[in-house]
């Protein structure tokens, strides 16, 4: 599983420190989820989602077939 945190916000237009300053983080930790160092909490994850106009869901990206 790969967080999609990166692509959805440049598809927005978004820089690291607009996004982190959107969702009261610090640009280290949007760079941390981003990087893949951490995986953001369930309500950051729902606060990221909320300022990028996507679901939780969007965020995810499962390299992984079902089943696996």
């Amino acid at each position: 599983m790969q967080l999609q945190i990166r692509k959805l916000r440049e598809k927005k237009g978004l820089t690291q420190r607009q996004l982190a300053e959107a969702v009261n983080l610090s640009f280290e930790t949007i760079r941390s989820y981003e990087m893949g160092r951490i995986t953001p909490s369930l309500q950051a994850a729902y606060a990221v989602a909320k300022a990028l106009d996507v679901s939780v869901t969007d965020l995810i990206e499962d390299d992984e077939p079902v089943g696996v």
